[in-house]
């Protein structure tokens, strides 16, 4: 059964149980990626909407969310065969390919997989998408 962003507004934030991170972009913090729920389970996409610079604090951060296939993290480790394979929880794949034409077909089959995802659906604040802080329902 698939997952929409009205299933995910059922639960306090607090109770939405990050499972893994694939980092694309990443200054401060991530910026554009894939992200797993376990509770509810389904994937992700993610990229920064604004973000609020805290000298002292972690820096507090609006994502937009598009629901992600399920298959994501599969087709990103293909496509990036040629980098180190995820160990952790958050992968942020270092981008050294042996050559730029290696490094210009992995970045066109991520390009590609993230243009097969819909409009985002979900506001969420985070400063570290590890924990998800309020969720808001997109309107179209």
């Amino acid at each position: 059964m698939a997952v929409s962003a009205s299933d995910l507004l059922q639960f306090p934030p607090e109770a939405l149980e990050v499972g893994q991170g694939i980092v694309l972009d990443w200054y401060d913090g991530p910026r554009e990626g894939f992200l797993r729920l376990n509770k509810p389970l389904s994937w992700w996409y993610y990229r920064l909407y604004a973000e609020a610079r805290r000298e002292e604090d972690p820096d507090d951060r609006l994502y937009l969310f598009a629901l992600a296939p399920d298959d994501v993290p599969q087709r990103l480790i293909s496509a990036l065969a040629e980098l180190e394979p995820p160990k952790e929880r958050v992968w942020v794949p270092m981008w050294h390919f042996s050559s730029k034409e290696a490094q210009q077909v992995a970045e066109q089959a991520v390009d590609a997989l993230i243009a097969e995802i819909g409009d985002p659906v979900l506001l969420v604040r985070s400063v570290d998408l590890l924990q998800l802080q309020k969720l808001w329902l997109l309107v179209p």
